[in-house]
């Protein structure tokens, strides 16, 4: 049981690592809490048989990084993105509508050759 939470936190810290440095930030909270979790119930469970620590203590490890990176992100990147405005788009072209047929297309073609 206590290899199965020790996994469970070191997996579940790694995703929450990697979510806090994607665009994803705001989602490892969940993670870094659930990895927490299992790392204090297996480090409950290793004091009573007295057992090493050190795989729990990489779980915190990488748990604190990704609430650390996920903090930051949080408080100093803003949500807003920014140049979203609706661009008005004018037509000023001189040119008139193009000629939907044939016929309208010779009837251009002749009148530029008239006229030149």
């Amino acid at each position: 049981m206590r290899r199965i939470c020790i996994s469970i936190s070191i997996i579940v810290a790694v995703v929450a690592l990697v979510l806090a440095v994607t665009a994803h930030f705001s989602k490892a909270f969940l993670p870094v809490t659930i990895a927490s979790i299992f790392g204090l119930i297996a480090l409950y469970m290793t004091k009573k048989e007295d057992l090493s620590k050190k795989s729990i203590y990489l779980s915190f490890l990488l748990t604190g990084i990704a609430l650390m990176l996920s903090t930051y992100k949080l408080i100093f990147y803003p949500d807003v993105i920014e140049g979203t405005k609706k661009i008005d788009v004018e037509e000023t072209s001189d040119i008139s509508k193009p000629p939907e047929t044939l016929e309208e297309l010779e009837a251009d073609d002749q009148y530029l050759y008239r006229h030149q």
